[in-house]
């Protein structure tokens, strides 16, 4: 469960943060925020250069989040969880020894005197 969440949550920060690299702009302007009418009104929201430094911290925490994200599954994975059976923790069938089913000692049997 705990798991699962983390991959979720490790998958958002991914995509998050190839569209955070996607809309930076390039040295020249533009770059693919301004394809999507960006340009006009991310000057006027975020002012000159406001849009780009934005982005490059976003892009910046994204990346240090997703670096711990990675390191936290990492762990979860390689702690052994308690409520594990032996099977589960060693990914095959336990060793036991082989059960007496009479419950007694074995007798042999026939062959005796004749």
């Amino acid at each position: 469960m705990v798991l699962s969440i983390l991959v979720g949550l490790l998958g958002l920060n991914a995509i998050l943060l190839i569209i955070t690299i996607m809309l930076q702009p390039r040295s020249q302007g533009g770059g693919l925020g301004a394809a999507f009418g960006g340009s006009s009104a991310a000057g006027a929201f975020f002012g000159g250069r406001g849009g780009m430094e934005f982005l490059t911290k976003l892009t910046a925490v994204l990346s240090v989040i997703f670096v711990i994200l990675i390191m936290v599954v990492n762990f979860y994975i390689g702690v052994p969880q308690s409520n594990r059976n032996t099977m589960q923790r060693t990914g095959g069938a336990p060793v036991s020894a082989p059960a007496n089913p009479g419950g007694g000692t074995q007798q042999p049997t026939g062959g005796g005197e004749k």
